[in-house]
């Protein structure tokens, strides 16, 4: 018998830490003793337990295990792989141009502003027959871009929903919310149709109007949060969300972004995820390191929450790699994570996005680089079956050798292959020098086991779960 070494170890407080087989799916309660004897002897092959019922737990919960993890993760991978003449994809996002009315600087997208190209009409049919064709109904489709609710986007806006409610579809809007309003009337004709309309607000004014600019210099918050208000007042209500992306700009003004959000009565009522930015190549290795600041910022966002566990009530924490998440789930849920083959529906081939250029990318920044294409839609609609491959060699199998050491492997998969890329990183990459095996978002395993698992422990032992929209104060 040796120690699983695909355990996740969640330090709950001093002397409680929660042992999580990442295999199976089982967990175990212990104290500090026993996990140092575990992690002392963790490679060895006859493990030091004298009393027989602990040992006997240790199996039971599969922290002991006899057989090979490794062979295990990879028998699973070939079970679970989908059969190519028969595969769907699962969701289709639609990046309906690239232009955006706003000039963010830390745009991921930024540098197809100036392409103006866009999915007419005629793309729009022909898009149509691709999810018809390859796509599992009823569909799921988000529309994104650049701005995807531009004035001229409207007509394609339109037939798309006729043609969703037609298939009993869903669609789902990411938007800057600064053209919301001319699409309200619209979007409550169709809102049995519409599942979120998720709206980027960066925090209070002071700092939105500094980082989402127009591009035409004018402020934007007040236009936004407006637009925001005025759907609650329909239909649309239940179908609001707000994402807050942070960086080291931002993040000083997470406790003025909470007051106003709890003062025009949000909080509780609309869901509110904060989230980190990402690269995605867009910035040279001589300036990533100021974005490959995640873990200090997830790190302050652990340290406003511990300050004001209330929050966490109201606000749901993404920072990019589902480390939030899990452990959330683990400690308040009693969820336990399934084991990921890929990393994304992306890298697995069940999402497709359809790009302006008539193309069909594993996921946004790859249509953006017109890199790993996997069929297109425009003119004809056909599937790359050798380029999905190859996107699908990304998976728990080929990591394995990747992330050999790593206990997280089963949850993380490498992370996203495209969010901390260097711009160097990415032109190596469609150059075909280095392979996306090689390129690695990876969970930072400290912050999981010690920060984040202690805040949302007390949290758990402070409140309950149950959120009451009548106690929004702290």
């Amino acid at each position: 018998m040796k120690v699983n070494k695909y355990i996740l170890r969640l330090n709950l407080e001093k002397d409680k830490i929660l042992l999580v087989n990442l295999l199976t799916q089982k967990v175990l309660l212990c104290d500090s003793e026993l996990v140092d004897i575990l992690y002392n002897q963790l490679r060895e092959d006859d493990i030091k337990i004298n009393d027989p019922s602990v040992l006997e737990l240790l199996k039971q919960s599969d922290i002991l295990v006899s057989f090979d993890e490794d062979q295990y993760l990879k028998r699973l991978v070939k079970e679970q792989r989908d059969d190519n003449d028969n595969f769907k994809f699962h969701g289709f996002e639609f990046v309906l141009n690239w232009e955006c009315n706003f000039a963010c600087n830390f745009c991921i997208q930024k540098k197809k502003w100036d392409d103006n190209s866009s999915i007419s009409l005629e793309k729009l049919d022909r898009a149509i027959l691709f999810v018809e064709k390859y796509g599992k109904m009823p569909p799921y489709v988000t529309i994104s871009g650049g701005e995807p609710l531009l004035p001229r986007n409207f007509s394609v806006v339109k037939t798309l929903l006729e043609y969703l409610a037609e298939r009993n579809g869903k669609l789902a809007v990411t938007t800057n919310g600064f053209t919301l309003q001319m699409y309200i009337p619209l979007f409550e004709q169709y809102h049995s149709i519409i599942d979120t309309i998720r709206i980027s607000i960066t925090g209070p004014p002071e700092i939105h109007n500094r980082m989402r600019i127009h591009k035409m210099g004018m402020p934007t918050f007040d236009i936004v949060f407006n637009n925001l208000k005025k759907t609650l007042d329909t239909k649309l209500c239940s179908k609001i969300k707000i994402l807050t992306h942070f960086n080291n700009k931002n993040i000083i003004y997470l406790d003025a972004w909470i007051k106003l959000l709890k003062k025009e009565g949000l909080l509780g009522t609309i869901p509110i995820t904060f989230s980190i930015l990402e690269n995605g190549g867009t910035y040279s290795s001589t300036t990533l390191h100021e974005f490959k600041k995640r873990e200090q910022l997830s790190q302050k966002l652990v340290e406003y929450f511990l300050d004001n566990l209330w929050v966490l009530k109201y606000i749901n924490v993404d920072n990019g790699r589902g480390d939030f998440q899990i452990v959330k789930d683990i400690i308040l849920n009693g969820k336990l994570p399934d084991i990921r083959m890929y990393h994304c529906n992306g890298l697995a081939g069940r999402a497709a996005v359809m790009s302006p250029d008539g193309g069909v990318y594993p996921c946004v920044i790859a249509a953006r680089e017109g890199i790993f294409k996997i069929g297109t839609y425009s003119p004809e609609q056909r599937v790359d079956v050798n380029m999905l491959n190859k996107v699908r060699e990304r998976n728990m199998i080929s990591m394995i050798s990747e992330c050999k050491n790593c206990s997280l492997l089963p949850i993380c998969v490498g992370g996203c292959p495209f969010s901390d890329l260097s711009l160097e990183e990415l032109n190596r990459l469609k150059n075909g020098n280095i392979s996306l095996v090689k390129c690695k978002s990876c969970m930072n395993k400290k912050l999981i086991e010690e920060d984040i698992s202690n805040l949302f422990y007390k949290f758990k032992i402070t409140y309950t779960t149950k959120i009451s929209k009548d106690n929004k104060g702290g």
